[in-house]
């Protein structure tokens, strides 16, 4: 966001430039790090030791962090481009993760979609009927 924010004001608010270029510098910064071989395991260490949060909790709360996200994006930005957004971010995370859980995430990310699809139809239909 932050790159986005900065790319966003350089290329005098062309979204699209900033987005696209802000995308490609968040990757690359990943892989550097990936590629170099920094190990991550002491934040992970230093949340679970140091803090006293376990790894159950850390993982409820993030279900709960995203849940609130849905809702917030569901009633905001309307529960079709919410069921969108969760089926994106499950058909991405299914390509990332072991080959055990890839399916059910990809099945579940594409029910979402299909989901959003469905409601996406049926208000183009109450909408269609409206204007007659």
């Amino acid at each position: 966001a932050f790159i986005f924010f900065a790319l966003n004001k350089f290329f005098k608010n062309n979204r699209g430039t900033a987005g696209v270029v802000a995308f490609a510098i968040s990757l690359l910064l990943v892989y550097g790090i990936n590629k170099s071989g920094i190990n991550l395991d002491f934040l992970y260490n230093f949340i679970s030791y140091n803090l006293g949060i376990s790894a159950d909790f850390l993982f409820l709360f993030l279900l709960v962090a995203v849940a609130i996200f849905v809702i917030y994006v569901g009633t905001q930005k309307g529960w079709r481009n919410a069921f969108f957004v969760i089926g994106g971010i499950l058909i991405l995370l299914s390509i990332i993760v072991q080959e055990s859980e890839r399916a059910t995430l990809l099945i579940l990310g594409a029910i979402a979609v299909i989901i959003g699809l469905f409601i996406r139809g049926k208000e183009h239909h109450i909408n269609r009927h409206r204007n007659n």
